[in-house]
């Protein structure tokens, strides 16, 4: 069991292990981030605009935020495929022509907290 607010800020390696009834194990383990939550509420309450376009091949991203914000779009394994730094009130669009197929979190952090949503890039 993981808490993340008793846990705090910063890396954490969990590891997990399992006995069966025949007394064979095995362990696993994983380093996660804690991130400090700066109101999620506040971030949800902009208005944002996130899509795919298969037509032209990327993500689309809208917003009226004054705000700057962090992107940063992640494979499912954590790896970051992308990175970049938005200014607010823009239309900005992100190729994925170099992604393979699947699905990706985008993540925009800024002053007023994270926003993250799932992408599907399909070929």
């Amino acid at each position: 069991y993981f808490e993340p607010a008793i846990a705090g800020e910063g890396d954490h390696l969990i590891t997990y292990v399992y006995t069966n009834s025949s007394g064979c194990s095995d362990t696993a383990a994983l380093s996660i981030n804690v991130d400090k939550c700066l109101g999620i509420a506040d971030i949800n309450e902009t208005q944002l605009l996130v899509y795919y376009n298969s037509l032209n091949q990327g993500i689309s991203i809208v917003t009226d935020s004054k705000e700057a914000f962090s992107l940063n779009i992640l494979s499912l394994t954590g790896q970051l495929v992308y990175a970049a730094e938005l200014k607010g009130k823009e239309q900005y669009f992100i190729s994925t022509e170099s992604f393979n197929s699947g699905i990706y979190l985008l993540r925009l952090m800024g002053e007023k907290g994270i926003f993250s949503k799932k992408v599907m890039v399909a070929r």
